[in-house]
């Protein structure tokens, strides 16, 4: 139950943030904007693509083909493993994958935006 409940604090979050017509494009499947493959190639910001071995959503082929398209000149491919989709640890996985994301985050985070 626990690993539900940190899902939902973020999609409470997410659609705090979000307008609607932004929030109905990211679930509709049939008239979404939110094609990642399309839109990756017109930003040149550093990115960051992180992939869960054991997510049954986004494949590694979906997160290699997103490090791909992106058309940033600083780029950063992480596959996390035993993580899951939301990034819960996998049965039998003994690490913490959510503080492995979150390290890794917080330091690629640092090394660009850091202010000092």
């Amino acid at each position: 139950m626990a690993a539900y409940c940190s899902t939902q604090t973020w999609a409470a979050s997410f659609e705090e943030t979000s307008t609607p017509r932004s929030w109905l494009s990211t679930w509709s499947g049939l008239s979404s904007r939110a094609a990642l493959l399309d839109n990756l190639p017109r930003v040149d910001l550093p990115t960051l693509v992180v992939c869960y071995s054991g997510d049954n959503a986004v494949y590694r082929g979906d997160a290699d083909a997103q490090y791909a398209a992106s058309s940033a000149a600083d780029k950063t491919f992480a596959v996390i493993e035993g993580a899951d989709h939301y990034g819960v640890p996998l049965p039998g996985t003994t690490k913490d994958t959510r503080a492995e994301v979150m390290a890794l985050t917080g330091d690629w985070l640092r090394a660009r935006f850091a202010t000092s």
